[in-house]
């Protein structure tokens, strides 16, 4: 059986009020072409009511660890928590990805 490239879901949460849509969005779309995702969110919504922002950014840091890339989704740039998502997907080594402007995903290049 041949390995799936585990691909860690980034985007912006804070403000939104859609986020778990989105992101199991972008989960089904990942799995669809043969990505194994790790939706983030759907862990952390298991986490206490009381749980601070530092903490969820510390599980963040390591499911990301866990994986072999990251998928940043749009608006990621102006999310704090994806913004040091992707930068320590960087400084790993892993791959990222994105959606282009025709609805398909590309692997990109670190800037």
């Amino acid at each position: 059986m041949e390995k799936k490239t585990k691909i860690y879901i980034s985007g912006p949460v804070t403000g939104t009020t859609d986020y778990l849509e989105r992101f199991a969005e972008i989960e089904k779309r990942l799995k669809d072409v043969g990505f194994s995702p790790l939706n983030p969110v759907k862990i952390q919504e298991q986490m206490p009511g009381d749980t601070r922002y530092t903490d969820y950014i510390k599980l963040s840091m390591c499911l990301l660890e866990m994986c072999d890339g990251i998928f940043v989704m749009d608006g990621w740039e102006d999310s704090d928590g994806a913004t040091a998502e992707y930068y320590y997907a960087r400084a790993l080594g892993l791959d990222h990805y994105y959606e282009g402007e025709d609805g398909m995903f590309y692997k990109g290049w670190w800037s």
